[in-house]
């Protein structure tokens, strides 16, 4: 039973048009987020908004459908809470990331984040460009801190290389560097193809964030630690 899921603001076209790319095949609830407003204009335009999506959807044969309204002047938690408690209970999910606020893109995102960590819950999280032509599949797994000796094996695969080489420069053993490696790849680090008798490893953009984030937090640690305590500096 997949469940798709939409953020509204104010324009219907959006959502429409996500809808319309994604088709409706095997759909069989859809759930519409809004934020509440205070101010009757934009609860208006929110409403109309609402209103267009689903005739649209019930032309289109889509009965099953919620809406979820949440206030504006929420926490990012409450909002977290409530949408939760609506949408929980299936085990296929599709997050179409389209409009509405910042805030409920960001819950849903998290929400998202949450579900896929779930035993046997499939999660999708996708955002479009906003002239809504191409679309993304958001990554919905943040990976673990790597241990200084997997931080050492991301530095030394740089722009590329081989199991035989990392296990030459790291001087370690071969089986030793693949286990790390095969670690990596679970975390979505690095990808390993083999060609022949040869294995070669790349980091992903991910990879790479995380190394250069981590290589920038463990210079900061290095530089604090070594810096002298007291007084004053003039620049």
């Amino acid at each position: 039973m997949t469940v798709l899921i939409f953020n509204v603001g104010f324009t219907a076209e959006y959502v429409i048009r996500a809808i319309s790319r994604r088709s409706i095949a095997g759909v069989n609830k859809i759930f519409l987020v809004a934020m509440e407003s205070k101010d009757e204009y934009s609860q208006k335009r929110s409403s109309e908004a609402i209103g267009a999506v689903l005739d649209f959807l019930r032309i289109a044969g889509v009965t099953d459908v919620d809406v979820v309204k949440v206030n504006v002047d929420w926490s990012f938690d409450a909002i977290l809470e409530y949408v939760s408690e609506k949408i929980g209970g299936y085990d296929d999910y599709e997050f179409h990331l389209v409009g509405g606020t910042r805030m409920t893109l960001l819950a849903l995102y998290y929400l998202a984040l949450l579900l896929s960590a779930m035993p046997g819950v499939k999660v999708k999280a996708i955002a479009y460009d906003e002239a809504m032509t191409s679309s993304k599949e958001l990554p919905l797994r943040v990976p673990s801190v790597p241990t200084k000796e997997k931080l050492d094996v991301l530095e030394a695969i740089g722009a590329g290389g081989t199991v035989t080489g990392l296990a030459r420069a790291l001087n370690k053993s071969p089986s030793t560097v693949s286990l790390q490696l095969t670690s990596l790849k679970e975390e979505g680090l690095i990808t390993a193809e083999r060609e022949g008798r040869k294995k070669d490893v790349e980091l992903t953009p991910l990879g790479r964030a995380v190394l250069n984030l981590m290589k920038k937090a463990m210079k900061e640690k290095v530089g604090s630690a070594t810096s002298p305590q007291g007084g004053s500096t003039r620049v």
